[in-house]
């Protein structure tokens, strides 16, 4: 058996491959080769990487490739976390590139899936990009009300980027083919990840990292949006856990589609917390960037999430919580 996790090279995909290993959902062997009974763990990313870790098997390819996604979607693979993806900002920027990734190579995985018969579990990595605060409602609006604006796990999706609808559009692909048959499918929506350790990406949340992460090891950083706008966040650590709880259920239980729950804190409570870290406020200048702004003023700044909380998916306690775990497990890889 296999555990194939798309985006394996990402540090969300090693973080994840960690704790499977941790966990004991896989077992290792010697030379990243399965050990008799067990699971290996395949990881799979477009770019090698930084740290290989032992117990894993790397490949380096394209998932976008058909011949080398049949390669590594074989009849042993019984699990994928499909956590490859285009961030939003690049997504809207390359509108194919982003459809390329972000729903076609989801696709495929379903097409490779059902040709193969083999009904692998498939864990989708969403997120609340889906929803969308309309145009006319934005003008209408400032960020304390859009913080108020009520969003929940039954919310239409209304996505306002090109991301937003590549993931809406794939949440709808993994739920038909697990109505099917040809899959045992769950979307996740994850909130925006904070705080993501190395370098700034081309996330349009990425200055939620940046504000906390840069001025943590004495660089500045520039807040593109107002202080006030709200965000949906929640940390590595957690996200993690909740991807090995989605994994864990059993099927026909909860919804196909998992609203995470999150954190709504605004961008000036995220300076706040890294300045109660140890950070320096003036290393953050506010510098506002429409296109970033147009894009997560649209997204939801709170949801209520009571169905996934009931299955036991968490959220962080606190924004210090997110800080200090970022502090513990991520700065010195920041550096």
């Amino acid at each position: 058996m296999t555990i194939l996790i798309s985006g394996g090279a990402g540090f969300l995909g090693q973080r994840l491959a960690r704790a499977l290993i941790k966990d004991q959902a896989v077992a290792p062997g010697p030379s990243n080769e399965q050990s008799d009974g067990g699971t290996k763990l395949l990881l799979v990313d477009i770019l090698e990487p930084v740290e290989p870790i032992p117990g894993a098997q790397h490949v380096t390819g394209d998932i976008t490739d058909p011949s080398f996604l049949a390669s590594v979607l074989t009849e042993d693979v019984t699990s994928i976390f499909h956590l490859a993806a285009i961030v939003s900002s690049h997504a809207e920027s390359d509108y194919d590139l982003g459809m390329k990734v972000n729903f076609d190579a989801t696709r495929a995985i379903v097409e490779r899936a059902r040709a193969l018969k083999t009904r692998p579990t498939l864990i989708f990595t969403s997120s609340v990009a889906v929803f969308g605060i309309p145009r006319q409602e934005l003008h209408d609006a400032n960020s304390i009300r859009k913080r108020q604006l009520s969003f929940t796990e039954t919310t239409a999706i209304t996505p306002q980027s090109s991301y937003g609808a590549e993931k809406g559009m794939a949440e709808l692909l993994v739920a038909d083919a697990t109505r099917k048959g040809f899959i045992d499918g769950r979307a996740v929506r994850l909130p925006t990840v904070v705080v993501r350790p190395g370098k700034p990406n081309k996330a349009a949340s990425s200055f939620a990292s940046g504000i906390i992460r840069e001025p943590l090891q004495g660089q500045p950083s520039v807040c593109p949006v107002d202080l006030d706008t709200p965000v949906w966040i929640q940390s590595p650590r957690k996200v993690v856990e909740n991807l090995i709880r989605a994994h864990k259920l059993p099927a026909g239980t909860g919804p196909l589609v998992i609203t995470l729950p999150g954190l709504s804190v605004t961008a000036g409570e995220l300076v706040d917390a890294m300045v109660r870290a140890g950070g320096r406020r003036e290393l953050v200048r506010l510098e506002k960037q429409p296109d970033i702004e147009r894009i997560v003023s649209s997204w939801p700044g709170r949801i209520e999430t009571p169905v996934a909380s009931s299955l036991g998916f968490e959220a962080d306690r606190s924004i210090d919580d997110v800080v200090q775990a970022f502090v513990q497990d991520d700065l010195k890889m920041s550096r």
